[in-house]
């Protein structure tokens, strides 16, 4: 397995940290957590299937109630892979922070190198700054730039290529 990166982060449980690296991807450009895993040997660990079922329930309910804002469709929980990893897309409306902690260093972490770092009140005042009047969904930008039927079929049906 690769080595912890900007885009890669390994960890062992399910654990209030895992809020930070999130938040994290989302802030920046987004990244991959692969949970199961011991981040010094790389090795994954034998995860039972009631684990991780009660991983996905946990980050499901974490999905809505943790981070502010929302972020609808840009986390992605893959428990039947091999190694369970949650994908996380570069998020549209930054900043995003943990829920509770508000846009603040305690509350706000983006990715510098292969470790989730608090962001500081200048760059989380020049994220809001930079996402003022983005926040209409007719405004944004599609991220898939392949704008065919065929493109739009695959994805009302829920197909990938």
């Amino acid at each position: 397995m690769q080595n912890e990166d900007n885009r890669i982060e390994y960890k062992r449980e399910l654990n209030s940290k895992v809020k930070r690296e999130i938040v994290s991807f989302l802030n920046t450009n987004g990244g991959t957590i692969y949970l199961g895993v011991d981040d010094e040997t790389r090795q994954p660990l034998t995860i039972s299937e009631s684990k991780r079922h009660e991983w996905e329930e946990k980050l499901s309910q974490w999905y809505t109630t943790a981070f502010y804002p929302t972020p609808f469709s840009l986390i992605e929980i893959n428990p039947n892979d091999d190694i369970f990893n949650i994908k996380v897309k570069p998020g549209r409306h930054k900043p995003y922070a943990i829920n509770g902690e508000g846009f603040t260093p305690q509350g706000v972490y983006v990715r510098n190198g292969s470790s989730a770092v608090k962001a500081s009140n200048e760059l989380i005042k020049r994220m809001i700054q930079q996402n003022q009047g983005n926040d209409e969904f007719d405004s944004e930008q599609s991220t898939n730039q392949i704008l065919t039927f065929v493109e739009l079929e695959k994805t009302a049906l829920g197909k990938k290529d």
